[in-house]
């Protein structure tokens, strides 16, 4: 695996970030070719010239291409050919996965940069690998027990963001029988378990923000609903550590992996175990759905709280992810995700540490 010429989407996000780091630390003789959009290249440049003074050896060997994932030959015009010839394996970690964001944007980036990401694959004559990073919502509004090798049941969705995920695993789906590929669809990803690091506060972040606002109006905390659905956490550095591992086993090609916790907790004790550690007091209230999704509907409201109507129903959706594919694949590795209340306290005392920081905020639409 030492030769590998790397073609990677995603950087300089927080989950690209990690994943170049990895490579450049285990795969020693790896060059990366990272597709990069303009408006995120000095971004980009920071993040490679932190990664060369930290890893030993990775001098020179992460290549920015500014490029853009909607356009023909990803926007690389006349070097895209070259950079097929000499790739042997992909990462498609880019994505919008923004729960508010509108369906024609999320559509661009996730269904039609994928799309022109396979069309290049294809033009790989010495492909090994194709990573392609999905999530386990293209689930959308199934409940039960989802299987890692379902996806097309006639399901429907919360949001653009879970649609256009589905509809962009489905193209890889078509292209299995000619690229050789593995699916990873993780679930709702949260900061580092060793040290809280995230890169925004959304997500069940925006959980977070509702508990300190209402906190410091003297409110006690809210439950939306009854709580009792899955969470479905996982700290990134467990993705990453999955993702690595089976990108270069053999037995994880052509198979879709869901990086899900098996025994993740209820959103009940997410919530309470949260406030507990923020404020030093548990939800004292409940707040219906309907209800809660009626009152976020003023943009202002939404803005004050801190929280987004899409969030809404991820409280009580009574999903869980099978994860048969991903035990068989990791358990000999000893790769599974840490219990929740081993990295809760790590996570929030990180979101208290930095909770004014506009660098990590995110407009709750």
């Amino acid at each position: 695996m030492n030769s590998a010429r790397i073609f990677l989407t995603g950087f300089p996000g927080f989950l690209g970030r990690r994943v170049v780091a990895g490579l450049l630390r285990e795969r020693p003789g790896a060059v990366i070719a990272a597709l990069v959009e303009a408006r995120t290249l000095p971004a980009a440049e920071a993040a490679r010239d932190e990664l060369e003074r930290a890893l030993p050896g990775a001098r020179g060997r992460l290549r920015l291409h500014p490029g853009d994932l909607a356009a023909p030959d990803l926007g690389l015009g006349t070097a895209s050919a070259g950079l097929a010839a000499a790739t042997t394996d992909v990462f498609h970690l880019a994505s919008a996965r923004d729960l508010a964001a509108p369906y024609h944007l999320a559509w661009r980036v996730n269904v039609l940069g994928t799309a022109h990401l396979l069309a290049f694959a294809a033009r790989c004559r010495g492909l090994r690998r194709l990573n392609h990073l999905s999530t386990a919502y293209v689930a959308g509004d199934r409940t039960g027990l989802v299987a890692e090798d379902d996806l097309d049941l006639g399901q429907g969705f919360k949001n653009a963001h879970e649609e256009t995920m589905f509809r962009a695993e489905r193209l890889v789906r078509a292209a299995l029988p000619d690229l050789p590929a593995t699916i990873y669809r993780p679930a709702t990803v949260v900061g580092d378990s060793r040290t809280g690091e995230t890169d925004r506060f959304d997500g069940p972040y925006f959980a977070l923000r509702l508990i300190a606002r209402l906190d410091r109006r003297g409110l006690p905390p809210p439950m939306i609903g009854r709580g009792g659905a899955r969470a479905n956490l996982v700290p990134v550095d467990f993705v990453v550590a999955a993702l690595l591992h089976l990108s270069r086993n053999p037995a994880a090609l052509g198979r879709t992996v869901h990086l899900c916790d098996p025994d993740s907790p209820t959103a009940w004790t997410v919530v309470r175990r949260c406030a507990e550690l923020l404020t030093g007091r548990e939800p004292a209230w409940s707040l219906s759905p309907a209800l809660a999704g009626l009152i976020l509907r003023p943009r202002p409201l939404r803005r004050r709280l801190g929280l987004p109507r899409e969030a809404i129903p991820y409280f009580n959706h009574p999903v869980t992810f099978g994860t048969t594919n991903a035990y068989a694949l990791l358990a000999p590795a000893g790769i599974a995700p840490p219990p929740f209340d081993d990295y809760a306290e790590i996570l929030v005392a990180f979101y208290s540490d930095h909770a004014d920081d506009p660098r990590y905020a995110r407009d709750p639409g």
